[in-house]
């Protein structure tokens, strides 16, 4: 079991900013657990880290978000939906998993002309990891560390978005490191007000360089994923779906969501993160929103 807690901020109530400046800002903490075995998070593909999930609200709705992303979340899920910040936003979160693995998230975005444009950055680590030789345990130990830091930027184009997220990798891990460079591209569409879909290739050519004698890379495998978001019930219920194809994997990946609206600050989420059930609550507090999340 692991849990992860997320703050971000959003567009519902006034508050002063350092010059006198105002801006729109909701404070949104979230918490999601995770029960069993995370097969993306434990792969053996290179960098998992990068498809672990980092919003409680999109994990509550099986991480089917790629024709949602409609906040912050979209910096990681769909760059292309950024475009539907309001305000400037900022998020942060962070993740206990298991075996004493850490994952935390950062990212800020803003509305331009026209669009958006955020930062955001990925981080994953574990310490004290025992050392061993050939013949045994050293005594010892060392850590291991991974990081991604996103730039992103979208545009509108009448009822349509697109959006890339250029990134650096780095990693690590004992006395070694690593560093490459990624890319995500995402689009958006809204034939009608309340359908959507997204489009995203993430980690298009992601790779990254070991400073050891071989110099050794590891390249992340492609991500293709296909999405669509359906509102319903003016708009208080919207049904979520993605099919993704992973380069290096033969079966295809299908999440599922569905996210009903009880209240204007009170919402519940349902889904299955490829078969994997999950479930998530939000509730709004004024100025803050706490986002539950559980995954089975």
């Amino acid at each position: 079991m692991s849990a992860l807690m997320k703050m971000s901020s959003g567009n519902m109530n006034n508050v002063s900013i350092v010059g006198g400046i105002m801006k729109k800002i909701i404070t949104v903490l979230g918490i999601a657990f995770f029960c069993g075995a995370y097969v993306h998070a434990d792969s053996v593909d290179a960098m998992p880290f990068l498809r672990m999930g980092v919003s409680a609200r999109a994990m509550g709705m099986g991480s089917a978000f790629a024709g949602v992303s409609d906040d912050l979340a979209a910096a990681y899920y769909n760059p292309a939906g950024l475009v539907s910040i309001e305000s400037m936003k900022v998020s942060l979160m962070t993740a206990m998993l298991s075996n004493d693995r850490s994952l935390n998230w950062f990212s800020f975005g803003k509305p331009i002309t026209g669009g958006a444009l955020a930062i955001s950055a990925v981080m994953a680590g574990v310490s004290d990891i025992p050392g061993a030789d050939i013949s045994g345990p050293t005594g010892e130990s060392f850590d291991s560390s991974d990081m991604s830091i996103a730039a992103s930027y979208a545009k509108k184009y009448g009822n349509a978005s697109a959006g890339v997220n250029l990134k650096y990798l780095s990693a690590s891990l004992d006395a070694n490191s690593a560093s490459g460079f990624g890319v995500d591209f995402g689009f958006k569409f809204q034939p009608l007000k309340k359908l959507s879909a997204g489009l995203v290739l993430q980690d298009v050519a992601s790779s990254r360089k070991w400073d050891t004698v071989n110099n050794t890379s590891e390249k992340v495998p492609t991500v293709v994923k296909l999405g669509t978001a359906y509102a319903m019930f003016d708009g208080n219920m919207t049904l979520a779906a993605d099919i993704s194809k992973i380069s290096d994997e033969d079966a295809n990946q299908v999440n599922i969501g569905a996210e009903y609206k009880l209240s204007e600050n009170l919402a519940a989420r349902l889904g299955s993160d490829d078969g994997n059930f999950a479930a998530g609550l939000g509730i709004g507090f004024g100025a803050l929103a706490l986002n539950y999340a559980l995954r089975f």
